[in-house]
């Protein structure tokens, strides 16, 4: 994912936790929790983005693999079979 996605799952993880903290000091639960489902939910977002950049990754690799094995005047072709 870009970087622009990532800078703003950081950015909810913090106000999150800022949330969380607030509830903490005023002792109010309900805050609390908001806060830490809101940290819950940024954790997921960045874990699916990292995911995501992983599998891609891999798709790259696996095609990179695929265009070395193929004989040349196949891919002077263009052509997979």
């Amino acid at each position: 994912m870009g970087a622009k996605d990532k800078a703003k799952h950081e950015a909810e993880a913090v106000a999150g936790k800022a949330r969380r903290k607030v509830g903490e000091v005023t002792g109010d639960t309900g805050q609390q929790a908001a806060g830490l489902a809101q940290e819950a939910k940024a954790r997921a977002k960045r874990t699916a983005d990292d995911a995501a950049d992983r599998a891609r990754d891999a798709a790259e690799k696996a095609r990179d693999a695929a265009d070395r094995d193929r004989p040349q005047a196949d891919r002077d072709r263009g052509s997979g079979q």
